[in-house]
């Protein structure tokens, strides 16, 4: 008996060090603002600099688009173009002057692959500026793809 006594106590005594749990209610938690956050004060106050205006407004024309769509009026810089116009020159085995620029525009590429994934490798997934030009030898066309940090390539996939 005295065994039974002990375990109802030492039960009792256990359940009562751990607490109950209160009963669940339907009230939503209140959620309170820090009185500063509603406050004004030279940190979250917009300065000049950082309120919008029309010239730092992004608008239709200059607003990145995803994808590889070139944006109209922006070319890639000719140092780039004339480092694809050489690497296909050298492959073909010609002169530079046999090659033509079709086009070459300014792309922002929707990943690391810069429009050219290869099988079985990963990408950063991630939206990357780059250029897009397209080269011309005897009729036949050539894609030479570069990104941030990556000279012009061909891409043949």
């Amino acid at each position: 008996m005295r065994v039974v006594t002990a375990l109802a106590a030492s039960v009792l005594l256990f359940s009562a060090a751990c607490g109950v749990a209160p009963e669940p209610t339907n009230q939503e938690p209140i959620m309170t603002t820090p009185p500063s956050a509603g406050t004004p004060s030279p940190e979250n106050t917009p300065s000049p600099e950082n309120t919008p205006s029309p010239e730092n407004t992004p608008s239709p024309g200059n607003t990145p688009s995803p994808g590889n769509t070139p944006s109209p009026g922006n070319t890639p810089a000719s140092e780039l173009v004339t480092q694809a116009k050489a690497d296909l020159a050298a492959r073909l085995g010609i002169d530079v002057a046999q090659v033509t620029v079709v086009s070459s525009a300014e792309v922002t590429w929707p990943d690391g692959s810069l429009g050219c994934p290869q099988p079985g490798m990963n990408y950063t997934q991630a939206l990357v500026e780059g250029a897009k030009t397209v080269l011309e030898v005897n009729g036949t066309q050539y894609d030479y793809h570069s990104g941030v940090g990556r000279p012009p390539f061909l891409c043949t996939s």
